[in-house]
């Protein structure tokens, strides 16, 4: 299914950091198994169509920068028009679901 997504993401080590310590706190809430569903539509959702996806804040020649935000998880993400590349930058949770 990869495969056939146009759009390559990968996700910043700092968006990493986050997820992981989100991944922590949702655990301890009984909400680990909701947070991975997001987070996968999430990831589905950048390598299908990206520029449709949030909100675009700044653009500059082929890259734009957006920001999202999917049920309690906001994302600041920038999007390569030319090269089918996303970068997710960062990642958090809205404020009240820990």
């Amino acid at each position: 299914m990869a495969d056939d997504l146009p759009y390559r993401v990968a996700w910043s080590q700092k968006s990493m950091r986050a997820l992981k310590e989100m991944g922590r706190q949702a655990q301890a809430s009984g909400l680990g198994k909701e947070l991975a569903r997001i987070i996968r539509e999430i990831d589905v959702r950048l390598r299908r169509d990206p520029l449709t996806f949030g909100e675009v804040y700044r653009s500059r020649g082929a890259v734009e920068e957006h920001l999202a935000v999917r049920e309690f998880i906001a994302i600041d993400y920038a999007v390569d028009r030319d090269q089918k590349f996303v970068l997710v930058r960062d990642c958090q949770a809205l404020s009240g679901h820990w």
